[in-house]
């Protein structure tokens, strides 16, 4: 009983070690997590990273998994944050991180997408590994109908004949 009561013990203190290795490097906090777009735009995701350790570490991409057919554009992400995330200077950042674009056939829906950076320990010459993460949602609506440029002229030439038609009667 003692073994087995000592065997879950270090079971339970291995796992509680491994949770807190696994613990994001960089926190990616998005401003917030879910936007709603209309068919055939776009939305931009603001974010707020911090570095919640001691050392600095090398922000070297981002990767965005999104559900099809809506598409993501990583570009603000080169722009608006700084290529070292110190644990003082530049922390946290905040900025644009990404652009989802939804077609204008894109179907109305909620989809799901999760966005990740990648970099490593500044100076360590380590391989890329992932730093920090967050979940979002983009939530699709049709696009409120467009008037056709014929409708648009009938309809300001039948005004501008009913305000000729009252200016002539109150003369």
């Amino acid at each position: 009983m003692k073994t087995l009561l000592s065997r879950v013990v270090m079971t339970l203190a291995l796992a509680g070690i491994a949770s807190v290795a696994c613990a994001d490097l960089i926190t990616v906090e998005l401003l917030p997590n879910a936007h709603t777009v209309v068919q055939g735009g776009d939305v931009s995701f603001l974010a707020k990273l911090t570095n919640t350790t001691l050392d600095s570490y090398d922000l070297n991409s981002i990767q965005i998994s999104l559900d099809s057919p809506l598409t993501a554009d990583p570009g603000p992400f080169f722009l608006n944050f700084p290529a070292r995330m110190d644990p003082v200077v530049n922390n946290p950042t905040t900025g644009n991180l990404f652009t989802v674009h939804a077609d204008a056939t894109t179907p109305i829906s909620n989809y799901f997408g999760t966005v990740q950076i990648f970099g490593s320990k500044s100076g360590s010459g380590e391989a890329d590994s992932l730093l920090g993460s967050d979940q979002f949602t983009v939530s699709v609506q049709s696009a409120p109908p467009v008037p056709e440029p014929m409708s648009m002229l009938t309809l300001a030439l039948g005004s501008g004949l009913v305000m000729a038609r009252r200016h002539k009667k109150s003369a």
